[in-house]
Formats: structure tokens, C-alpha cells, sequence
């Protein structure tokens, strides 16, 4: 039971494309479901090293969420730290294939 940092990443690539084969509006509502049922952010072991390997560990704060109030916080952080690195890896692929297909 182990989660490399290489792994997350490749896993956060798979997950943006998925998002991607949708039409753009549901970008978003489509990356949120994938990330609120993924075993990265169910399982408390695994969020903790999406917690160690994301680029977006103060996420959660645009929730507006009270971490206080919830009952287990780390999946709160983890949740909003994935789904923007997902969204963040979503733009990069998107703005990549818009330059691919201009030239």
C-alpha cells in the first residue's frame, strides 16, 4: 500500500483527460465527481500523500470550508488539493492541443 509521487502524478494526467473526452462546460462538475469518489481522497493513508505531492496543498481554503466542522479534515484538504491539480492539469493539456492545433 504504497502511493509514489510518480504515481499521483500519472494518475492526475489519466483523470484530466477523462475530464477532457467531456464537452467544456462540464469540465468541472466532471472533475469534481471523479475526484470526490476517488480512493485518493476516500482512504485517509492516501490523502495524506496527496497532501505531501500536490502543488495546490492550500486549496482548501477556497472552499470556504471550517475544518473544524467536518468530520474527517484531511479528506477535505485532499479533496480540494486534487481537483485543482486536476484542473490545473486540464487547462495545461487543453492550452498544449490549442498550440498543436494551430501549427
Amino acid at each position: 500500500m504504497n502511493l509514489p509521487h510518480t504515481l499521483y502524478w500519472e494518475e492526475i494526467r489519466d483523470l484530466a483527460e477523462t475530464v477532457l473526452q467531456e464537452d467544456e462546460q462540464l469540465w468541472y462538475d466532471t472533475a469534481m465527481e471523479l475526484v470526490d469518489n476517488h480512493q485518493y481522497v476516500i482512504y485517509t493513508f492516501y490523502s495524506l500523500r496527496v497532501l505531501c505531492y500536490t502543488d495546490n496543498l492550500q486549496a482548501w481554503r477556497d472552499l470556504d470550508a471550517d475544518l473544524n466542522a467536518v468530520h474527517c479534515p484531511v479528506a477535505v484538504m485532499a479533496y480540494s488539493a486534487m481537483l485543482t491539480d486536476v484542473m490545473d492539469r486540464v487547462h495545461m493539456l487543453n492550452t498544449r492541443d490549442v498550440w498543436t492545433r494551430v501549427e
